[in-house]
């Protein structure tokens, strides 16, 4: 996760903060890592469409929103045993 942050705040900076935003608000009122880092995956998509929408075709053949797409999976996928243990409420 701090990977993609990294590479995002290079490539879409206010979308990479607009997501560290959420990240901070679901850890405040979660106090999980795990749940925040989760969620901020979940919403990036959805920036990066906004980003995508209003920049007018600057990224043209859409890599960035596909790779966005990508990202909630990864996320899920790696974080399958902190969902087990939210799930069982050991987290």
């Amino acid at each position: 996760v701090n990977t993609l942050l990294g590479m995002m705040l290079v490539v879409l900076p206010i979308t990479a903060l607009t997501a560290v935003a959420v990240f901070v608000g679901v850890l405040v009122l979660t106090r999980m890592v795990s749940a925040a880092s989760m969620a901020a995956a979940w919403v990036l998509p959805f920036f990066v469409a906004l980003q995508y929408s209003r920049s007018q075709g600057q990224y043209e053949d859409g890599w960035l929103l596909i790779c966005a797409l990508a990202v909630p999976v990864l996320v899920l996928f790696t974080h399958r045993e902190n969902i087990q243990r939210i799930r069982a409420g050991q987290e």
